[in-house]
């Protein structure tokens, strides 16, 4: 037992305590591909990859944003990432790490189907040379999790869906993975 800021008496183990009043963190919703086509297709052109990426491969934001052209293996048959870096943003900017795991240090293919969009992306909206983000915004910086999050409200407004994040993208391919019984091999690792 120990005791609070208050001088009252804890009675009960921190991890017993209930995490909000409604009991516990809020449904997600889970997103078919056919709504998160409709999803993509609503986003600004320049966005609509990343989003498909994250939904197809499982990609975290943070991985997504530090992406660099050096990280990309495109041949005849298809296309990996080696995912080695992510970033995030703390008081001062963004800070650059290993991925959230050491099981997220990982090669993840392209879905076939993504790979002529990968090409097309690339010479359309990455920075040049190999240390070129990928994902760059405009001025070409990394694009911040709160302007995703404001595209992402604005394209859900006719989709019927709402309050979907970011990291719900995420969570299509590793339910993807699991209905194919990847996730039991570690596809979606990390």
């Amino acid at each position: 037992m120990g005791y609070t800021a208050r001088n009252t008496m804890i009675t009960t183990k921190p991890r017993s305590i209930r995490r909000s009043r409604d009991g516990g963190r809020r449904e997600r919703p889970e997103l078919t591909m056919a709504e998160v086509d409709e999803l993509v297709a609503a986003m600004p052109e320049r966005w609509r990859f990343m989003a498909q990426v994250a939904a197809w491969t499982g990609l975290r934001f943070g991985e997504l944003v530090e992406l660099r052209r050096k990280d990309l293996l495109i041949g005849p048959d298809g296309a990996t990432v080696a995912v080695r870096r992510s970033a995030r943003r703390d008081g001062t900017g963004w800070m650059v790490t290993a991925p959230k795991t050491t099981a997220g240090v990982r090669t993840v293919t392209v879905p076939p189907h993504l790979v002529d969009a990968l090409r097309a992306h690339l010479v359309a909206h990455a920075a040049d040379g190999p240390d070129g983000l990928v994902f760059p915004t405009m001025s070409g910086q990394r694009l911040t999790p709160m302007a995703m999050a404001r595209m992402l409200r604005e394209a859900q407004e006719g989709t019927g869906k709402s309050a979907v994040r970011f990291h719900d993208l995420r969570h299509v391919a590793v339910t993807m993975a699991a209905r194919a019984g990847s996730v039991a091999r570690g596809a979606l690792a990390g």
